[in-house]
């Protein structure tokens, strides 16, 4: 097999169904159904590329990102959920995946991916960066945290003034 040729493999739980590839495609099989064929993700609310799978009768969601490690990695481990890589949750390669904890995906990603809310990016923050640093620098000229606090509470949008 060639380099950057997609592999792939029966879904688990769903062979002679569906089949995933390492490049993070879903494929239907033909059946007595369907004729077969690539499917289109939807992606979820949450910003997942998410299909539809259907077995006897019965219609089960799945994150493209989970199948694809259930299929060449392992079933998801105890505690685990997926996590992408340096390339976003657009990429459900396999090379761009991997079994990781809750906190991995919410701490560490998100900072490495600049989709972290912590800092000014936070939805209650009122302090930015550069308005901290000028409390800093006028605390330290002698001003008081009173005064400080009530500036920053008023002027905070305008920056201190």
């Amino acid at each position: 097999m060639g380099e950057g040729e997609e592999r792939w493999l029966p879904y688990p739980g769903f062979s002679g169904w569906y089949e995933v590839s390492d490049h993070g495609n879903v494929m239907s099989l033909p059946r007595a159904t369907t004729s077969g064929g690539l499917l289109k993700p939807v992606i979820s609310k949450y910003g997942y590329r998410t299909v539809t799978l259907s077995k006897y009768g019965k219609t089960y969601y799945r994150r493209v990102a989970r199948m694809v490690l259930e299929t060449f990695v392992s079933i998801c481990p105890p505690g685990k959920e997926a996590r992408h890589g340096p390339n976003g949750q657009s990429d459900d390669s396999l090379l761009n995946l991997c079994w990781g904890t809750r906190e991995q995906n919410q701490g560490e990603d998100r900072v490495r991916d600049g989709t972290s809310n912590r800092g000014v990016r936070c939805a209650v923050a009122k302090l930015t960066a550069e308005i901290v640093i000028e409390c800093r620098r006028r605390y330290v000229a002698g001003e008081s945290q009173r005064a400080l606090d009530r500036k920053s509470t008023r002027l905070n949008s305008s920056h201190l003034g």
